[in-house]
């Protein structure tokens, strides 16, 4: 069985931003019950994938110039 699974966040600020930094956990993990076929996450500025301590895919997500809003 495969599954497709579409995901977007849109955030809109009051003011505009110069700089924002988060951390993403939006990555599924591929093991013996789950097999990931295809997996990216897209938003503008820059990603660093790193491993966190239980396995998880984390991206740090850095937009270091004026916005009004973010989709991620």
């Amino acid at each position: 069985m495969r599954y497709r699974i579409e995901h977007r966040t849109t955030y809109r600020y009051a003011r505009t931003a110069v700089s924002t930094q988060q951390l993403l956990r939006l990555s599924p993990r591929s093991d013996v019950h789950q097999r990931v076929a295809k997996w990216t996450v897209r938003a503008p500025g820059s990603l660093s994938v790193t491993t966190d301590a239980y396995r998880n895919l984390t991206h740090m997500h850095t937009l270091n110039q004026s916005h009004g809003s973010l989709r991620i």
